[in-house]
């Protein structure tokens, strides 16, 4: 009965609801005023008509002051403690005016009175507020009760930390108990009633409370010092989540209640690299820039930054109809959101069809090419070798020579570390596109050729992070190939940056890198994410823990350390965290006589004789069992180089 009353009134008009508030809370003030009088004459006399008109202004001063401080505006039920504390504010000054007046009339009124009502009024409307707020909670439905409440630590105990905690509070799912940071002035006080500890007790902390998540609020914080944080917290089940960065608060798109999982690739490398703005105009600005492979995951990334360093146009070139659509959809959502005018053309296509490159080049007038177009799964590619061969190698051959026939300004290779000492076919077609590049350098001097070399793309396609989540989602378990395997990590968004910025540094036949920091375990990076998300690894011949991770051995091709480098030396560039590599290479005269073999076993599918040319052309890197081998790899999966599969860096 009670229930379907408040539910009712609940619902009303908003100046209703203003209009019984104000009237319950000038009744409780009323009865307040008298107690406090009763209080000091203890006889119960009726007071006299004079002294009841003085009690009676009391309790109107203070609706009045209430009213002014808009405390009949607010919503309750997200009341904070700072609007509280404002309001208390308002409502203090309600017994000073009423003893001035008082004052002013010579009433001789005690006071104590005064002191008693002030006092008490503030204490009744603290209560009377909060359990109404906790009312209007239950009444709409989303207030747990205390002991479903979730118990979090947060990471900051600054502005963002105690509004996160407030806002948290307000929402009624989350019980913030304790405060982490690495803040001098902070340390062992009090912020928001809650203690504030050593970021180094981050452990005891958890354990002490009982903690299953950790909300990180300290947006300022560099990503090395949050990779090592998490790291720190390895073995214990507790969900780590963060708040957007100052960044995003400024642009809207986020509030601060809204945390979030941390971003794996958080907590892999380094802190980003910041581009130069300068070295990104230089090969992108009032140019015709060819894409190839702009329908995944680098190709498509470079086609969104490109476009904002206002080129002529931008041709987005792919064999594959249904990608290139999802990625000119994007670009031109992007372009009319940014108000940008760019000419955008779509090419479906190979890069092996020379009619059509040549078609593009001339058609489009392009000034600058970035080819991110290839197959590039190691496993598939050592059962379709023929398919690598001619689109890796003889796609890059294709298109650098019409690139150079139709005078083009730019020619910027997207590589890959595996193709430094390969043992797959995939690395080793794309070191032998390396090569073309650095030869075609060498006798082109109108067309500046150049490359840019990196490790693991994070959410590109075959990435171990989605298929870790994949995995952690269904319960497990999580598969490594090896416990030792360890690979260099970077965001797609920055391996773009590279790219460009690439483009601009080059002079010709330049293999140019990123400082990419430490490498990492890939079966530390399963722990982690299995962490992360709250759960723990369980451990061989133990049951406890929630998720497994299994060692499936090598796969045909993979290594255990990738490595950036064929030779070891590198030189300094304009940027600061981008080398130059000056890799040996073979002059186009005498690469060209092995390509003609390589061509010909590829289009035969003579698997012996293309792993033969291959380990010729790369210094014998591919294992001679390779070769001997190659029987037993199934030439009837790649008896065509132009299958429906395609795979982009």
């Amino acid at each position: 009965m009670i229930n379907e009353i408040f539910n009712k009134i609940y619902k009303v008009d908003y100046r209703l609801k203003i209009l019984i508030l104000l009237t319950i809370e000038l009744v409780l003030f009323y009865l307040i005023v008298i107690l406090a009088y009763f209080n000091w004459a203890p006889d119960f006399s009726v007071p006299e008509p004079r002294v009841a008109l003085i009690l009676a202004i009391a309790p109107l001063l203070s609706v009045f002051f209430l009213f002014v401080a808009h405390a009949y505006r607010s919503a309750t039920r997200y009341q904070s403690v700072s609007t509280e504390g404002r309001f208390i504010s308002f409502l203090s000054l309600a017994p000073m005016v009423w003893g001035a007046i008082i004052l002013a009339l010579g009433a001789g009124f005690p006071r104590s009175v005064i002191l008693m009502y002030w006092l008490a009024s503030v204490l009744a409307f603290v209560v009377w507020r909060r359990f109404l707020a906790g009312l209007v909670k239950i009444i709409a439905g989303d207030s747990p009760r205390r002991k479903d409440r979730r118990a979090i630590v947060i990471l900051g105990a600054g502005t963002v930390g105690v509004q996160l905690a407030t806002s948290l509070s307000n929402q009624g799912y989350y019980r913030t108990v304790a405060f982490l940071d690495d803040e001098p002035s902070l340390l062992n006080r009090r912020v928001h009633g809650l203690r504030v500890y050593h970021i180094d007790r981050a452990r005891e902390v958890i354990v002490k409370y009982h903690i299953n998540e950790l909300l990180i609020a300290k947006p300022e914080m560099r990503r090395g010092d949050r990779r090592s944080f998490v790291r720190s917290l390895a073995g214990l089940s507790v969900t780590v989540k963060s708040v957007p960065s100052l960044s995003e608060f400024a642009l809207g798109r986020w509030k601060v209640s809204e945390v979030r999982d941390i971003p794996v690739e958080e907590l892999l490398g380094r802190d980003p690299v910041l581009p130069v703005p300068e070295l990104v105009a230089r090969s992108v600005r009032g140019n015709s820039v060819l894409v190839t492979g702009a329908g995944g995951s680098i190709g498509s990334e470079l086609v969104r930054q490109v476009a904002q360093e206002a080129p002529v146009r931008v041709v987005l070139f792919d064999s594959s109809e249904f990608m290139l659509y999802e990625s000119n959809r994007r670009l031109l959502e992007l372009l009319k959101q940014s108000n940008l005018l760019v000419e955008v053309h779509c090419v479906v296509g190979s890069v092996t069809d020379r009619n059509l490159v040549a078609q593009t080049l001339r058609k489009y007038g392009v000034t600058s090419i970035f080819h991110a177009a290839a197959y590039k799964h190691v496993g598939l590619m050592e059962h379709n070798s023929a398919s690598a061969v001619m689109n890796n190698v003889f796609g890059t051959l294709t298109l650098v020579r019409c690139a150079a026939e139709f005078g083009v300004g730019r020619v910027v290779l997207v590589s890959t570390d595996k193709a430094v000492r390969p043992t797959s076919i995939m690395g080793a077609t794309k070191r032998v596109a390396e090569m073309i590049v650095q030869a075609m350098a060498e006798v082109h001097d109108k067309t500046v050729f150049t490359m840019v070399r990196f490790g693991n793309v994070l959410g590109s396609s075959g990435s171990v992070v989605p298929i870790f989540s994949d995995q952690i989602n269904k319960g497990g378990p999580v598969t490594v190939t090896h416990p030792d395997v360890t690979r260099y990590f970077m965001l797609i968004s920055e391996a773009a940056q590279l790219v460009i910025q690439a483009g601009g540094l080059a002079k010709g036949g330049e293999v140019y890198l990123l400082e990419m920091g430490e490498p990492v375990k890939i079966a530390a990076l399963a722990r982690s994410m299995i962490n992360l998300a709250g759960l723990e690894v369980r451990e061989p011949g133990r049951d406890d823990g929630d998720i497994a991770i299994e060692f499936t051995g090598l796969q045909p091709g993979e290594k255990i350390f990738e490595e950036l480098l064929v030779d070891g030396s590198v030189v300094s560039t304009e940027h600061p965290l981008i080398f130059k590599a000056n890799e040996n290479f073979l002059p186009l005269h005498e690469l060209e006589s092995f390509l003609d073999e390589l061509r010909s076993a590829a289009e035969s599918f003579d698997e012996i004789e293309l792993r033969r040319v291959l380990q010729s052309l790369v210094d014998g890197v591919l294992r001679a069992d390779d070769i001997e081998n190659a029987g037993a790899v199934s030439a009837d999966t790649g008896k065509s180089y132009s299958g429906d599969l395609r795979l982009t860096i």
